[in-house]
């Protein structure tokens, strides 16, 4: 083994390490036969120890065919066999009672074809061949016969009923009846004699546990099994009924204990052949071998992950004998000037007019080149000199980092997805609108997830992906007490449309409602005041939304003109719901001080229910009539 770990190089084959590392069953035997009979040799007195194995290997067989025999009885073939033959039985018991009816006349005694009649029938049939009429075929029914019952004469009745019964109890039916029921006796017979667990079984088993203590454990509770499996066989058969479903199956270790066998004797007859050193050093050079191998098992990905760095290294080797870094250096940095520096200048130029970032001339210029990488920095392009992070600000320099970004990536061609954690960090409000722009236009081509905290700026996302007809998918990443990163399938509250925000307060109507019907009153009222507020910031958004149709909006900069003439349609009764609703919602927020007299109790879920639903009305009608 340390022969071949020290000679592991690249060209190593896989497959030869697989085949070291597994022990097969036979080699697995080996070696707990080697690491046993080592410690035999250690002994002062070998003899004795070849006469206790002896006896012991005896006892271990002795105990096998113990466990064999027990395993033989109470298997599934010999257990459903008594329980086939139970149910022979009382098909041909059935079968012999139709015939019996059919065969034997009326008006006999009751009883008569049973198991105590037939007996009498026998002793009589014993009776007339042996004693009355040796000579005669049983019945003897002629003129001048006698009863040998009644020992009076037989008449012409008389005579033909004996002729029936005799006919009756030679027939096929009654002789595979009485078949049927031997051979289910037997076997009945023979599953309840079993003895799963005898003293001598306990015996054998202490000197299995000096061994193998966890075979003897393995060996106790089949035993254990196997004598509930034999109750349970024991009681369905007194009881004539049928095995329950949760029958216990039966345990088997007879293998193991022969196994165990076959190993002590093969110790014996390593004692009887181990006497001198060479030999004993065989034996320890072997078992040393088989441990090695057997711990390598545990250390394959180990091997394997050094054959792969030997492979890495030879391939280096190569590669570094066949090139100069030097030589890919410069062909690198002449193929990068003529086909990448320029697209990637030209690119970035592009991105900062598109964030609108003009005030300051930045420029990309190479910064030299190692082991075939080809640098770029950006200067000052009208003092090249002065370091770049010391003039512009931190917002200034996250918009420079995101229009770098931008332009590295139009020279890759892989669509690959692109991750923005907080893009807005650090960034001034002029720049918003830009990036969140160009955020949008790069999802046109590929994946975009966008991480942040602004609700301005997750606005603008959303207002400019259904401008260009970007497809969006909006999750709420939270922090609760079960934990952080709880995602959800919608916008936070404040960032929520009207019509999500009147699903939302439904879904939490639901919660108040079971509060309100399990008796929690004072939770209950909480909550519902709680809605209240949300409901009254609900016909808010509902104004900017619904009945101003977006003309103007909160967080966004822009008056959108072209939405006016659709709030000439505005009436009265509109102004007067919203009025109206607001008030009432106001009437429950928190902070407003009511005098004791005049404070009403909180709106029951029905009421609430109510008020939500007149938002949902009040919205569907004036976007039904537009």
């Amino acid at each position: 083994m340390a022969k071949f770990l020290a000679s592991i190089n690249s060209l190593t084959p896989q497959e030869a390490v697989h085949e070291l590392a597994n022990l097969s069953g036979e080699e697995q035997e080996q070696l707990a036969l080697l690491e046993k009979s080592l410690l035999d040799l250690q002994v002062n007195d070998p003899e004795k120890l070849i006469r206790t194995l002896t006896l012991r290997a005896g006892r271990f067989r002795a105990l096998a065919r113990h466990l064999t025999e027990v395993e033989a009885t109470l298997s599934a073939e010999a257990v459903t066999g008594a329980f086939d033959a139970r149910t022979e039985v009382r098909r041909k018991s059935k079968e012999a009672k139709r015939i019996r009816d059919a065969t034997l006349p009326n008006g006999i005694l009751a009883g008569t074809g049973s198991e105590p009649w037939k007996e009498l029938w026998e002793a009589a049939r014993r009776f007339s061949q042996e004693q009355a009429y040796p000579s005669q075929a049983f019945p003897v029914v002629e003129d001048g016969a006698h009863c040998v019952l009644c020992q009076r004469s037989l008449d012409d009745a008389s005579a033909l009923r004996f002729r029936q019964f005799e006919a009756f109890v030679v027939s096929t039916a009654e002789r595979e009846l009485r078949q049927a029921a031997e051979t289910f006796a037997r076997m009945r017979s023979h599953l309840l004699a079993v003895n799963t667990t005898t003293e001598v079984v306990g015996e054998m088993l202490k000197e299995v546990r000096l061994e193998n203590e966890a075979l003897a454990d393995s060996v106790s509770a089949g035993l254990a099994a196997n004598e509930k499996r034999r109750e349970a066989v024991a009681l369905a058969l007194n009881e004539d009924r049928d095995l329950a479903p949760d029958f216990p199956p039966v345990a088997a270790a007879a293998i193991e204990v022969e196994a165990l066998a076959r190993q002590t004797e093969a110790r014996v007859e390593s004692l009887r052949a181990s006497a001198g050193s060479d030999t004993r050093a065989h034996m320890t050079t072997k078992a040393d071998e088989l441990r090695a191998r057997k711990l390598l098992s545990h250390h394959v990905p180990v091997v394997m992950s050094e054959i792969d760095r030997k492979k890495r290294l030879a391939a280096y080797g190569l590669y570094m004998n066949e090139t100069t870094t030097n030589a890919i250096t410069q062909k690198s940095t002449a193929v990068t000037k003529s086909y990448v520096t320029q697209k990637l200048k030209d690119s970035f130029r592009n991105e900062l007019d598109s964030l609108g970032f003009r005030h300051i001339e930045v420029e990309l210029k190479e910064a030299g080149g190692s082991e075939g990488i080809l640098y770029h920095k950006l200067l000052l392009t009208r003092a090249p000199g002065v370091d770049l992070p010391r003039v512009v600000s931190e917002g200034e320099q996250r918009c420079l980092s995101i229009a770098a970004f931008f332009a590295e990536l139009s020279t890759a061609d892989e669509p690959s997805g692109i991750v923005f954690d907080d893009p807005m960090s650090s960034l001034d409000y002029r720049w918003r609108e830009g990036v969140a722009r160009r955020l949008v236009h790069e999802a046109k081509t590929r994946q975009v997830i966008v991480f942040t905290h602004d609700i301005v700026f997750l606005l603008l996302l959303k207002q400019f992906a259904e401008t260009e007809g970007v497809n969006q998918l909006d999750q709420h990443v939270r922090q609760l007490s079960k934990g952080a990163g709880v995602c959800a399938e919608e916008l936070p509250w404040v960032a929520m449309p009207i019509k999500k925000k009147i699903g939302h307060l439904k879904k939490e109507w639901q919660a108040a409602d079971k509060l309100f019907r399990d008796g929690e009153q004072a939770t209950y009222e909480k909550e519902a005041t709680y809605l209240y507020g949300l409901l009254r910031e609900a016909w808010e958004r509902a104004l900017e939304e619904v009945l101003l149709a977006g003309t103007v909006e909160r967080f966004r900069f822009g008056v959108q003109t072209q939405q006016i003439s659709k709030i000439a349609d505005i009436t009265a009764e509109d102004c007067r719901i919203l009025d109206t609703a607001m008030g009432k919602c106001s009437k429950w927020l928190p902070g407003h001080d009511q005098a004791p007299a005049a404070r009403a109790p909180v709106p029951e879920p029905v009421e609430l229910k109510a008020d939500i639903e007149a938002l949902e009305s009040w919205v569907g009608a004036i976007r039904g009539r537009r």
